[in-house]
């Protein structure tokens, strides 16, 4: 019985040595996620201004009704112009939504990543917790046989002393009888 518990602490030793490394590694690639979040997060808020200066641009000018077909030649110009400076920026605003909306999506999958792998971390630490008490448990088996074991040994000590003794003193009494059962010649 203390054999196959030793056994079997062994085993679990190394399994929670396993549970270790797995709960390690999560805390690794949790850390490593949380990073790139936090990267990524930095980049897309790097262009915040200067997307809000172009935002606040578009919305400004979009509320500016179009010129009369019949108005002065100068502000048919400045409507030309503008115009003329939405068609050379739009490539570039196209190109940073898109670019925009990569970020969002890449952080957006990262913060999952790292919402899985925190999942991950609290099973291997829960696996490692139970580990820890299925082994604790084991342990306090262990010395608890040891304890009757060391009980039984000592009544075992107790007894084959108490017989030795018996034995010894049956032998004295023999002799003793013996002796005086002999006849006198």
């Amino acid at each position: 019985e203390a054999k196959a518990l030793a056994d079997k602490l062994v085993a679990a030793a190394a399994e929670e040595r396993r549970f270790e490394a797995a709960a390690s590694d999560a805390e690794v690639r949790l850390q490593i996620l949380s990073e790139a979040a936090e990267a990524a997060k930095a980049q897309l808020y790097s262009d915040r201004q200067a997307l809000q200066r172009v935002l606040a641009a578009l919305m400004a000018y979009s509320r500016q009704r179009p010129p009369a077909i019949a108005a002065h030649e100068s502000r048919a110009q400045d409507a030309v112009r503008a115009a003329i400076l939405l068609g050379a920026i739009e490539p570039e605003l196209q190109k940073r939504s898109r670019t925009l909306a990569r970020q969002i999506d890449d952080l957006t999958t990262l913060r999952a990543d790292e919402a899985l792998q925190a999942k991950t971390l609290a099973i291997a630490e829960g696996e490692l917790s139970a580990k820890k008490a299925e082994i604790m448990a084991m342990i306090a088996q262990k010395r608890a046989l040891q304890a009757k074991l060391s009980v039984e040994s000592k009544k075992f000590a107790a007894d084959a002393a108490k017989a030795a003794a018996k034995a010894q003193s049956d032998r004295k009494s023999t002799r003793l009888n013996s002796s005086h059962r002999m006849p006198s010649r």
